[in-house]
């Protein structure tokens, strides 16, 4: 999908904890990190999104956020990025929902599914 796709990390978490516990093998996917100790403003403030799209150089309308947690929904809204919820973490679908996810599905899978095949009706 990496070859698809421009990815980019931008996590609420610090680069050493990622770095420590993320698989480098799935780290390499990546060509941009943003991570909470290297911004001035962490989510959901639209600025960590919009600095990650200028390091890709990519516009809001070529993007989207995945994540699992209403800030990170906030955050997508806010600078005009179509978001991707996955109901992995401590939120519930309608809690995703509610704070602007385009589309909410129940795991990485669905999530593939959606983008490679344009299945984006699950809605968990």
């Amino acid at each position: 999908m990496s070859g698809r796709y421009r990815l980019g990390v931008l996590s609420n978490t610090f680069r050493v904890l990622f770095e420590r516990l993320f698989p480098s093998h799935l780290a390499g996917l990546f060509q941009a990190s943003l991570f909470f100790d290297e911004v001035p403003d962490p989510k959901p403030s639209s600025a960590p999104i919009r600095a990650m799209m200028h390091t890709l150089s990519v516009e809001a309308w070529e993007c989207g956020y995945v994540g699992d947690a209403v800030e990170d929904m906030q955050m997508a809204r806010a600078a005009g990025v179509r978001s991707f919820a996955l109901t992995t973490g401590a939120c519930r679908s309608q809690e995703l929902r509610d704070a602007g996810a385009d589309w909410v599905g129940s795991d990485l899978n669905a999530l593939s599914a959606c983008l490679l095949n344009g299945n984006c009706s699950e809605r968990a």
